[in-house]
């Protein structure tokens, strides 16, 4: 089974103020007799559940192992948590993991004979090379600048311009540079019981950090 938790940094992002103390560190041992979920104890997400409270930062995280974890339908409850390893969490992989989700429920409609609108797939190829597009043109933009500007200066002579055509299109690549990025989150969430992995990902609810923490 494997945990999970959100948090801004290590600032609760999803309600109360605790600040976790860092990776590899238990957190206070709160009486396990008290635990109630969104009042007191520690909430942790199993898999596709952190998918509604995403936030800036994305953990594994270990539930104390003396107790039994309380299982409170959309969440997991706790007595004292240990935050394992940072998951890579970004913008860019945010948005290729939603391009991602996108696109295989454009698919799952397509193999029950139910073709998306065109537009749908427009809006999926623009979330897919988005990202990709935007550090690629600044890369090409500060190479431009720095060669005129060489060249202007007499450091360097203007390059000899040749050029390619790759047999990739723009979706192949973009979608390959998406599955290397997006692998180790995506591999969290596809971990799910059932046929019908992306309803199970719409209804999935994340933990919240508790309200009533300790100081």
């Amino acid at each position: 089974m494997t945990l999970l938790k959100c948090l801004s940094g290590l600032d609760a992002a999803n309600g109360g103020d605790y600040r976790y103390p860092g990776v590899g560190r238990w957190t206070r041992h709160l009486d396990p007799l008290r635990l109630e979920a969104c009042a007191y104890g520690y909430h942790l997400a199993e898999n596709a559940q952190v998918l509604s409270w995403l936030s800036d930062t994305i953990y594994e995280a270990e539930a104390c192992p003396e107790h039994v974890l309380q299982d409170d339908g959309d969440k997991l409850v706790t007595c004292r948590v240990r935050l394992t390893r940072r998951l890579s969490w970004d913008d860019q992989i945010a948005r290729l993991f939603a391009a991602d989700v996108a696109e295989s429920a454009l698919l799952g409609e397509r193999a029950r004979g139910r073709e998306p609108d065109e537009r749908s797939w427009a809006a999926v190829e623009a979330g897919l090379l988005g990202p990709l597009l935007g550090p690629l043109l600044g890369t090409l933009l500060g190479t431009l600048l720095g060669t005129l500007l060489g060249t202007l200066l007499g450091i360097v002579s203007p390059p000899t311009c040749t050029t390619s055509r790759s047999r990739k299109s723009p979706r192949s690549m973009a979608s390959r540079c998406r599955r290397d990025q997006t692998r180790p989150f995506i591999d969290q969430t596809r971990r799910l019981p059932g046929r019908n992995r992306h309803s199970d990902l719409r209804r999935s609810v994340a933990a919240t950090p508790p309200r009533a923490l300790p100081e």
